[in-house]
């Protein structure tokens, strides 16, 4: 029975990608996986935003977000006058500037999910959401196929955190509104909201210095 399940797996994660990323899929499978294991190209998925995902945002990841002082889900709140059209200032301020989103917006308020959690079209479908149930670690392959980030485990925590932050006041896309020099370690405790398990532990991807503080 649970070759069978392999199999059925194996066959779902196929027909979840394009025909053309198959043998690909084949070729790259992890040896101690029954699925193959493809980067996703964030430029084929759209956000989506977060209107629907109540279950999410009633559990330990929503509190954290709305929790947090002057945090990502009030990020647009900082932007005086002009900044608020500025695209360097709204590529960090909001979600998914200049990348597909649903319904053509030209980006999502604030630092929603998606900001660090990769574009949601595919991974948020109902299917997935069932398949979670059965197989959570066949569900969270496809997933990452389809769009989903999981920080620490198929990406350095600390490298979606330097997309908008910086470590030196010398840096390259430093703010020029704010000489604050961002404390990873200190930052991560207080919004992190991980819940690792042993699916991530398998599925976990060789990425740049630890995973957490």
């Amino acid at each position: 029975m649970a070759k069978r399940w392999r199999c059925l797996g194996l066959l779902a994660a196929l027909l979840a990608l394009p025909a053309s990323l198959w043998p690909q899929a084949l070729a790259t499978r992890r040896t101690s996986l029954p699925y193959p294991f493809v980067p996703y190209d964030a430029g084929k998925f759209r956000y989506v935003g977060i209107e629907g995902c109540n279950c999410h945002l009633l559990e330990l990841e929503g509190r954290k977000w709305k929790e947090e002082e002057r945090g990502h889900h009030k990020a647009m709140q900082r932007l005086k006058g002009a900044e608020r059209q500025n695209p360097k200032c709204l590529q960090c301020h909001a979600t998914a500037y200049g990348l597909p989103i649903k319904d053509d917006k030209p980006y999502l308020e604030n630092v929603q999910c998606e900001a660090c959690h990769g574009p949601g079209e595919r991974y948020r479908r109902r299917r997935l959401k069932n398949l979670y149930n059965r197989d959570p670690e066949q569900a969270r392959v496809l997933s990452m196929q389809q769009g989903l980030v999981v920080p620490g485990v198929n990406l350095d925590v600390k490298d979606v955190c330097l997309r908008c932050h910086w470590e030196s006041r010398t840096a390259p896309k430093k703010c020029p509104r704010s000489d604050k020099v961002f404390d990873f370690v200190k930052y991560y405790k207080l919004i992190t909201h991980a819940d690792d398990d042993a699916v991530d532990a398998r599925l976990r991807v060789p990425i740049r210095g630890p995973l957490v503080p």
